[in-house]
């Protein structure tokens, strides 16, 4: 069983009108991708931005695709599929994003 966290993205993406919500504000759940614990710890101990960078990953994008099809399992899978390396499990998938 893979431990999966909601992990909000929190900086600004002029290319999306998103708007970083501010100190102790939580940003909308719209803008929140599955990671595992290990990577979405790290993601909040360096810069976000460059956590983001360093995995080639838009979360933005990724999360407004998510949130669109928001209680439609496979859709989300192959949407999480699609941004991985196809030697990847979808469960290996959701722990490099």
């Amino acid at each position: 069983n893979i431990e999966t966290e909601a992990c909000h993205i929190r900086y600004s993406d002029a290319a999306h009108n998103k708007v970083n919500p501010g100190v102790g504000r939580k940003p909308d759940d719209k803008y929140t991708v599955p990671m595992c614990s290990k990577h979405h710890r790290e993601q909040h101990r360096t810069s976000e931005v460059g956590f983001w960078r360093s995995h080639n990953i838009d979360p933005v994008s990724i999360s407004i695709s998510l949130f669109s099809y928001s209680g439609d399992h496979g859709k989300a899978c192959k949407i999480i599929a699609d941004i991985a390396p196809a030697n990847l499990t979808l469960e290996s998938k959701v722990l490099i994003i």
